[in-house]
């Protein structure tokens, strides 16, 4: 009795593991190829918005690491490292969040909700998101980086693009 019980326990536990690796190997978000969903995202968004009287830009870096022992071994994922950028040098408000992201490489669009970075932000006109587990891509591409903000005061959602961006080699 106590043998199969340690045998049903050990099983459990093996299977909790391999889906707790697993998950680490899958993309945080979808790919899709949808002609009509980019076409709407290239036509709402805009390179700068205005909410509540404040001038909002993005910045985007994109990578894929490559240096050895980094944090998937034997993977690369795209990462994805976002800030929304008050022009006019005033806090953030915490009601004003970003809540997705959109990666467009050609017809193949990476959508995903981006988490917050794991460093205290200083600089309060700046909201960073981050997400490190995107699509394999090639590097040395141009890609479209797009959010989607939110102002959850009057829930207005806004869309800003920030073109031509240059997917990095980390070594």
């Amino acid at each position: 009795m106590r043998n199969s019980f340690i045998k049903n326990i050990t099983i459990l536990l093996l299977i909790s593991i391999l889906l707790i690796c697993c998950k680490k190997d899958k993309i945080s978000g979808e790919l899709i190829e949808n002609q009509n969903l980019s076409k709407e995202l290239y036509s709402s968004s805009q390179d700068t918005v205005f909410i509540e009287n404040s001038k909002f830009i993005i910045e985007a870096g994109l990578s894929r690491d490559f240096f050895p022992g980094g944090p998937m071994p034997g993977k690369t994922p795209l990462i994805a490292d976002i800030f929304l950028i008050n022009l006019d040098s005033i806090a953030i408000p915490a009601y004003i969040d970003i809540i997705k992201l959109y990666v467009i490489n050609q017809k193949v669009i990476w959508v995903s909700n981006p988490g917050p970075a794991s460093q205290n932000q200083e600089l309060k006109f700046k909201l960073e998101k981050i997400n490190s587990y995107g699509p394999e891509w090639p590097t040395d591409i141009l890609v479209d980086v797009i959010v989607e903000i939110r102002n959850n005061n009057n829930n207005n959602n806004y869309f800003l693009i920030s073109k031509n961006k240059n997917i990095d080699k980390t070594e």
